[in-house]
């Protein structure tokens, strides 16, 4: 009953009656990691249920889990400020408590760290991100081939406070993205985009120009019109990685 904090490392054949036993008996658990096990909605649902006050939940590489286990969880723990769902097999259903008003004002309100790298959720999703996780300050995007500038745009709007964004590989994002962070991801530091070919070297560069951006990972067969350090100040680290 002291724990708070439980990892499963490599822990592949715990199931949904462990995970629910342990939660059970853990009542001030706040962090727990489970990557790649045999849980499914029934085991969320039980974390849903007797761990109200979890902080962090990492679910990577479950892929038994279904929109309805994590729809409990983002509807009970509330004081989530990380989530990842790293590849597991979700689709916009997840989000759904978020579309009823009321819970607009509750949900994930508290939450700094989303991970749906590989995850296939469209612009609803996202959506609805934008408009309820305003403390939202890293969403890792990336693997996804249906986002498009619109869907990311509200995310960059509603979050004013991201400053980490991972959209490797995302082949619908272009320089219109670029665009708006620099005209509403005022407080952005890092940016990958390594992958999106509609993104281009002028646009790189414009965001360098006109952003906080310190940290980047683009396409290293990019060629620029001037050397980086003509538009970007090497000696305040404005690039931390260049590849």
């Amino acid at each position: 009953q002291y724990f708070n904090k439980v990892l499963f490392l490599s822990c592949t054949a715990v199931t949904s009656f462990g995970i629910s036993h342990i939660s059970s008996k853990c009542p001030r658990l706040h962090t727990l990691t489970i990557p790649d096990t045999k849980i499914d909605d029934i085991g969320l649902e039980a974390i849903a249920k007797n761990s109200p006050t979890l902080k962090r939940l990492d679910i990577t590489d479950n892929m038994h889990i279904t929109d309805i286990g994590v729809s409990h969880i983002i509807s009970n723990c509330l004081e989530l400020v990380s989530l990842s769902m790293c590849q597991c097999a979700l689709t916009d259903g997840a989000f759904l408590p978020l579309e009823v008003p009321n819970n607009r004002e509750i949900l994930l309100q508290k939450l700094t760290n989303l991970n749906l790298m590989n995850v296939p959720v469209t612009g609803n999703a996202l959506h609805n991100i934008g408009r309820t996780c305003k403390n939202l300050r890293e969403l890792d995007l990336t693997g996804n081939l249906t986002i498009d500038d619109d869907s990311l745009t509200t995310v960059i709007k509603g979050c004013s406070q991201l400053t980490h964004l991972h959209i490797q590989s995302c082949i619908l994002i272009s320089d219109e993205t670029i665009s708006n962070i620099i005209k509403y991801g005022k407080q952005l530091l890092d940016f990958d985009c390594y992958g999106c070919k509609r993104i281009t070297a002028e646009g790189i560069q414009n965001l360098l120009s006109n952003s906080k951006v310190n940290t980047l990972n683009v396409n290293f067969k990019m060629t620029f019109a001037c050397p980086l350090d003509r538009v970007v100040n090497i000696r305040s680290s404005r690039i931390a990685e260049y590849y």
